[in-house]
């Protein structure tokens, strides 16, 4: 997984910059299942193949949307945000 910190947030766009190599990646995130905002300066991470999109959208673990998700399943459909450093797990849902 990649980390990514949030530099600049435009609703649904967020502006990221790998913490490891400075690479710079702009992705249109939707968040579901959160009491906060998902804002500048949280981190996030996220398997390299989601980097190639362009239109993403995570959930609850729980949620009834998105693959079901058991241990080494679906590592690549799960995320991670960081805030004030707490960590919560979500999936990605489709459609």
């Amino acid at each position: 997984m990649r980390k990514l910190i949030i530099d600049k947030r435009d609703g649904y766009n967020y502006f990221l910059t790998d913490i490891d190599n400075n690479d710079k990646y702009n992705l249109n995130i939707e968040f579901y299942d959160l009491d906060f905002e998902v804002d500048v300066n949280d981190y996030i991470y996220i398997d390299e193949i989601n980097l190639n999109e362009k239109i993403l959208s995570f959930g609850s673990l729980k949620n009834t949307y998105g693959e079901d998700v058991t241990e080494d399943d679906n590592r690549d459909e799960i995320i991670i945000v960081v805030h004030n450093d707490n960590l919560y797990y979500l999936k990605q849902f489709y459609g």
